[in-house]
């Protein structure tokens, strides 16, 4: 009878299975994984509203750094999504012609004093 007897390359795969099943995601594992990166999401999505929102403050004003941060986020949703951006172009575009042309859905209050002016 002829013995065969394994490689090296052979003797080293069982190793390397237990080391990837070793690393594999358990399910103690991506319950302590989901979490901080959820957490880090909310930090993002925080910062990233904060940096938006703030931007234009009637009480401080506005300054380049917050126009240019403002642009460049606009901007950058335009090219990750441009599809998406057109339609808004498009839609913000007739309804600011509809306006313009004086076709709005929207009536005024009667008792708002605002528009009580005859002139």
């Amino acid at each position: 009878m002829v013995r065969k007897t394994e490689t090296p390359a052979r003797q080293a795969k069982p190793a390397a299975r237990k080391r990837a099943a070793a690393a594999a995601p358990t399910p103690a594992r991506r319950k302590k994984a989901a979490p901080r990166a959820a957490a880090a999401a909310n930090d993002r999505i925080g910062e990233a509203a904060a940096r938006n929102t703030l931007a234009v403050n009637p009480l401080i004003g506005i300054r380049a750094s917050d126009f240019g941060e403002a642009a460049q986020a606009l901007i950058g949703a335009a090219v990750t999504q441009p599809v998406q951006a057109a339609r808004h172009l498009g839609a913000y575009a007739r309804k600011l012609g509809a306006a313009a042309l004086g076709n709005t859905a929207h009536e005024l209050d009667p008792r708002d004093r605002r528009f009580a002016d005859p002139a």
